[in-house]
């Protein structure tokens, strides 16, 4: 989209909301997209779930207050698609983007855009190719990028007849219960901290966590070489973050737990300086 990557050549004022970690207020989340809204603002874009932390943004309160100032609502739901909910209409947002190979396992390649009908004229495209400006054919002038890949499509026909065999509530119900007994279990482990949000409104399936006195890069390799645990270290004050995939075991989880309160009394606190780890946008946590 136009919208955004034009910041410089165009005179945009990027402008970045800081969310508390570990973040359990939607009141308070609101209120800070709302204390950056100026009369100047024409766009607020938000991800639905911020990857690093996995805070679930109240989407649809969101949109409301961009309405509310005029502005167009741009959702990233590269983490929601398939973890949580997504309903379009409720949320009621102008533009809505995705990736389902993250979620809802379909092949890398794939992706999702929705623009609502009443605004598709307010957006350009990035490619200049035949039918770029074609305003009478839907959204096809967004999907001028030559040659398609039918295996991917396949790829994704596939995933969603699982998504659906299964049952999208059934599926999240699940899921959302793997994550709170992790939840559960990590308040119970001296030293043990949740970096993301356990307010039921924000929490979703993914899990951050750190323990005190051992730096998340550590932690992640530690679960890694001595349980072949796999997560992804977003920063000390995060932890690292831990995803409950539909096809995670509930008996799995315990030995998890066990193995991270093991840790604090493996390692004790350094006053060395704490070694940093980030991880890309494009990957995502592998589910433990």
């Amino acid at each position: 989209m136009r919208v955004a990557g034009t910041g410089q050549k165009d005179r945009i004022v990027l402008k970045q909301v800081l969310i508390p970690t570990p973040a359990n207020d939607p009141d308070q989340l609101v209120e800070l997209f709302a204390g950056t809204i100026t009369s100047r603002t024409r766009v607020l874009a938000f991800p639905h779930i911020i990857s690093s932390t996995a805070v679930v943004l109240p989407a649809r309160r969101l949109t409301e207050l961009a309405h509310q100032h005029g502005c167009l609502a741009l959702v990233d739901g590269a983490q929601a698609l398939g973890q949580i909910p997504v309903g379009l209409q409720d949320i009621g947002c102008d533009a809505y983007f995705a990736s389902p190979h993250k979620w809802l396992l379909a092949p890398p390649g794939n992706g999702m855009f929705y623009i609502r009908r009443d605004q598709r004229e307010k957006f350009w495209t990035t490619l200049c190719s035949f039918a770029w400006d074609d305003q009478t054919d839907g959204m096809y002038r967004f999907m001028q990028y030559g040659t398609g890949n039918r295996s991917l499509l396949t790829g994704l026909d596939a995933a969603l007849d699982f998504h659906f065999r299964i049952g999208p509530g059934r599926i999240y119900k699940r899921m959302r219960f793997l994550a709170d007994r992790l939840r559960n279990g990590l308040q119970q482990i001296p030293r043990a901290r949740i970096g993301s949000p356990v307010h039921p409104e924000l929490a979703g399936a993914t899990v951050c966590h750190r323990v005190e006195g051992l730096p998340a890069a550590k932690l992640e390799s530690e679960l890694w070489a001595k349980k072949w645990i796999r997560v992804r270290s977003q920063g000390d004050q995060v932890g690292v973050r831990q995803s409950c995939q539909v096809y995670n075991s509930e008996a799995g989880a315990m030995p998890r737990l066990k193995s991270c309160a093991a840790l604090p009394h493996m390692h004790k606190p350094s006053l060395r300086r704490p070694l940093l780890a980030t991880c890309p946008d494009h990957l995502h946590s592998t589910p433990f």
